[in-house]
């Protein structure tokens, strides 16, 4: 892998580059940067699957049964050699499988691009992916962290179902990097919030240095507190009584929800008198 990898560098007439890279692909791009230092400028990892802490449950369990007879596997427990082996087996593995590393609200097209993606291939492949990796795990997984002298910035999804948050932790800390946690978020970052990862990315680009490592968290929309801007015409106080009204029953309702008011005189009178909050932007 390193080999290959250093040759696609080679063949671009890349001198050093900045590693992205996402789950089982970390390792390689640790070993590249442990081994070439030279090469590599940086490495962002994104939810690591890098053996420095324990998998999750469901993973250790499925990963001593991927060889045997299993009867009637369900869930992770659709992991299994023999299962894909049987008929619709390794399609109702894949389409188990997205579906935990997807568990964001609304990701139908992620889920049905990478459904299709892995249908590009066929079973016995990729079993032989599958018992090919020979990733270091434990004390040699440690040891390859701190080998890596590049600066390091690693993405974790809290509700990563593949990889825990406590491998990106693990990883960040042993390379002397950066973690981002980001709350809400599954296995698939870089598919469900682009533009967030893109950022992380391009600051991660833009300012590489050797800084002791530093703790972020960033929420999904959907996980934030509920808030609302409610826009309150000036016309008739009565209107305005009328919104306050509308307001203080969606409170009762939702007791969370923070709303945010766009008003003018004299709307924001009554505003005031009643507490609420007013945006800077009625100014």
């Amino acid at each position: 892998m390193t080999a290959d990898l250093l040759a696609v560098l080679d063949a671009a007439g890349v001198g050093m580059a900045i590693l992205i890279a996402h789950c089982h692909a970390v390792p390689w791009a640790l070993c590249l940067a442990a081994d070439h230092p030279e090469r590599v400028a940086g490495l962002l990892a994104i939810d690591p699957a890098v053996g420095v802490a324990p998998p999750h449950p469901h993973t250790m369990e499925s990963e001593q049964r991927w060889a045997e007879q299993v009867d009637a596997p369900a869930d992770w427990a659709m992991r299994n050699r023999h299962f894909w082996r049987q008929d619709g087996g390794y399609r109702e593995w894949i389409d188990f499988f997205f579906g935990q590393q997807l568990p964001e609200p609304h990701s139908t097209k992620q889920y049905e691009d990478t459904v299709g993606w892995a249908l590009d291939t066929d079973t016995e492949a990729m079993i032989a992916e599958r018992e090919g990796r020979a990733a270091p795990t434990g004390s040699e997984a440690e040891a390859l962290c701190r080998q890596v002298r590049c600066p390091v910035r690693v993405l974790h999804g809290s509700d990563d179902r593949c990889q825990p948050v406590a491998r990106g932790r693990q990883l960040a800390e042993l390379t002397g990097g950066d973690l981002v946690v980001l709350e809400g978020a599954g296995h698939l970052p870089h598919c469900r919030d682009p533009v967030k990862v893109t950022r992380l990315i391009n600051g991660f680009v833009d300012g590489i240095t050797g800084a002791s490592m530093h703790t972020t968290t960033w929420t999904r929309g959907a996980c934030r507190p509920r808030r609302a801007l409610y826009l309150s015409s000036p016309i008739g106080l009565g209107h305005a009584r009328r919104d306050v009204a509308v307001a203080k029953e969606l409170k009762r309702l939702r007791p969370e929800l923070e709303i945010d008011w766009l008003a003018q005189h004299p709307v924001t009178a009554v505003l005031d008198a009643e507490g609420e909050h007013i945006h800077p932007a009625s100014q």
